[in-house]
């Protein structure tokens, strides 16, 4: 089963990573190196996550026409990939929170937001250049947490920011769903032709 194949990449590499990290607490004696070390955390995070999403793209990279078991196996292996992805890359953007990792930080401020906003963008490229909405799904909690942010930094009443946030992301979600081929075709035909040629093809 598809979803079998890709539930064991995805086990293998949680796996792997929980023994990485032991591995290097027991090494440095440290028990609290994810969080002394953010930095080197998020390196090793965001390798791991780079490693399940190539592999899921290889899936799909063997079958662009998306008719074999190949593309059934990465559409699952994107929808752990993707996030995981993302918050690996997020983890960046909040290194210094004195919380840990939290990505919904309370602290955020303008900047942090405004990169969870470039960040989600780019996580819709990446979505619309591999025909795969779960780089779009993935991106709607933070992107929301982000616009919440920014209204809330401009000191507006809670209610209005709220509402404006809900209404904007239901906007995204509406736009891009409707208006995803016109978006992907206007995204692919700006790459080389030789690597649209390996892309699922332009509908």
């Amino acid at each position: 089963m598809p979803l079998s194949l890709a539930l064991l990449f995805m086990t293998a590499c949680g796996l792997g990573l929980v023994a990485l990290f032991n591995g290097i607490i027991a090494a440095t004696g440290d028990p609290g190196f994810i969080l002394n070390h953010r930095t080197t955390t998020s390196v090793i995070l965001l390798a791991a996550a780079l490693a399940l999403f190539a592999l899921a793209l290889s899936f799909d990279l063997k079958d662009p026409a998306r008719t074999t078991r190949n593309s059934d196996v990465a559409f699952w292996m994107h929808l752990g990939a993707a996030p995981a992805l993302l918050y690996a890359m997020l983890s960046f953007v909040f290194i210094g929170d004195a919380g840990g990792f939290a990505v919904f930080s309370e602290t955020a401020g303008s900047f942090e937001a405004l990169m969870v906003v470039v960040i989600v963008a780019m996580f819709m490229g990446i979505g619309l250049v591999i025909d795969r909405r779960a780089f779009v799904t993935s991106g709607l909690l933070s992107l929301g947490f982000a616009i919440y942010k920014l209204f809330e930094k401009a000191q507006m009443e809670i209610g209005f920011y709220v509402f404006v946030t809900l209404l904007i992301v239901g906007l995204v979600v509406l736009t891009i769903g409707i208006g995803w081929p016109w978006f992907r075709r206007g995204v692919v035909s700006t790459l080389p032709p030789s690597l649209q040629a390996k892309l699922p093809p332009l509908r």
